[in-house]
């Protein structure tokens, strides 16, 4: 029975509603509509992706595809030309057969994403603006001055997170609500923000003075960068987002993988981004899960997160109808976790070691992907380890948001530096 609402039998048991169908606000309901609209889509011809369940397509007998996307109750497809028709008795089935429908054309806005589209069709954008515009009104920092590092200069993950007085329940509450939403902009669109953002969701369930201010810093960088897009392009890039890595064997038309973490004597950090054309396709910054010993154990558990996401972006990528030829690129920056990782070799520090942390040697083996030393003034995944300056917070971020680095003479005179050891390394390497 609905609370407030008690009945009881003849036998004094308490008397419980038998439904004929789910209704909204169950917690069976949400269960009960994935099974009926999954039944109904597989009845349409379509076939559900295996790693990604929200994800549809249909093939034709001239080999062309729809793709779709299910969240919940709204539709998201790909279809290529010619296929209006199509879409159109689709729809009509839909609202007839299943559910009511409305047809709301080109995607523009969805989930607090705004969506963009060039003229010429071969470029699409992505941003959380209005959703950051909405965070900032509602903690009062619309017209506040804006930052141009996602955390406080001198940034310590202890000493914020274990020192200093903890906030009042109120405060907490304001906390976690701008924690969580900042979570929610870091997955959607913002991939340069990820370690900032774990940093504050670290101390969800005790923050402290010192992660209060924080969190008020990212809001500030986040109102300075609020027109921030994610741009994702069909052609390749060439650009002075290039961070000048032609020397290392990157290509910029295939997915191509950066990983790096901080060694810590308590837990390190494992930074993981895939990139395509330049912009970021699939980023994490994350605790790892046991201690490491050395940089090489912390770089080696780095390395194995890598290679799982990158045989889910190949098997992805084959889904869809794109199959990569060749393995997959993977840049580290640790040549010790790369020498273990190509081949095995004994070593007193590694003998602890779980198989699990070695998964990666099997993926080079089958030739999924193969793993490349890259200078540490260079690797765009260094950002989702540990703090930055602002120039190369701002080289970084560029990079991984698809757009061109800014001019600034600044920027352009750190940028020279890192070219600069970038090619005294590679010399070396030679």
């Amino acid at each position: 029975m609905p609370k407030g609402y008690t009945l009881y039998d003849d036998d004094g048991d308490e008397i419980i509603l038998l439904l004929d169908k789910s209704s909204e606000g169950l917690k069976q309901s949400a269960a009960n509509w994935t099974a009926y609209l999954t039944g109904f889509v597989k009845k349409c011809g379509f076939e559900q992706c295996p790693k990604e369940p929200c994800v549809w397509r249909k093939m034709f007998k001239d080999g062309s595809q729809v793709d779709i996307e299910i969240y919940v109750d709204d539709v998201f497809g790909v279809m290529p030309r010619g296929r209006e028709q199509w879409l159109d008795e689709f729809v009509k089935y839909l609202g007839e057969n299943c559910a009511p429908v409305k047809n709301l054309g080109e995607i523009k806005s969805c989930l607090g994403i705004d969506v963009e589209w060039s003229d010429d069709r071969r470029t699409v954008s992505i941003s959380c603006k209005e959703k950051i515009k909405s965070l900032l009104r509602t903690h009062d920092f619309i017209d506040v001055k804006g930052r141009s590092t996602p955390l406080l200069p001198g940034s310590d993950f202890d000493r914020d997170h274990k020192s200093g007085n903890l906030l009042s329940a109120s405060m907490k509450k304001k906390y976690m609500s701008i924690t969580g939403s900042l979570l929610y902009i870091t997955r959607a669109a913002r991939p340069e923000m990820a370690y900032a953002v774990w940093y504050l969701a670290c101390g969800m369930s005790a923050p402290t003075d010192e992660l209060w201010e924080q969190a008020l810093h990212v809001l500030r960088y986040c109102r300075a960068t609020m027109d921030d897009r994610l741009v994702y392009t069909s052609h390749a890039r060439d650009d002075d987002s290039h961070l000048e890595m032609d020397a290392l064997g990157y290509v910029t038309n295939v997915p191509v993988a950066f990983c790096d973490s901080n060694w810590s004597t308590s837990t390190s950090v494992s930074s993981n981004i895939v990139t395509v054309n330049n912009a970021a396709l699939l980023w994490r910054s994350r605790k790892q899960t046991r201690p490491s010993l050395s940089s090489i154990q912390a770089e080696l558990t780095s390395l194995t997160a890598m290679g799982q996401d990158v045989e889910y972006i190949r098997d992805m990528w084959d889904w869809l109808g794109m199959s990569l030829k060749g393995p997959t690129l993977i840049f580290c920056d640790n040549k010790g976790a790369i020498q273990n990782a190509r081949h095995p070799s004994f070593s007193d520090r590694l003998r602890h070691v779980e198989r699990s942390i070695f998964y990666i040697r099997d993926v080079v083996e089958r030739g999924a992907a193969v793993v490349e030393w890259i200078p540490g003034a260079i690797n765009p995944a260094d950002c989702g380890t540990k703090p930055l300056g602002g120039v190369l917070q701002r080289i970084f971020g560029s990079f991984l948001m698809g757009a061109s680095t800014s001019a600034s003479a600044a920027t352009n005179q750190l940028k020279r530096r890192i070219v600069s050891m970038s090619r005294c390394l590679q010399s070396h390497r030679r």
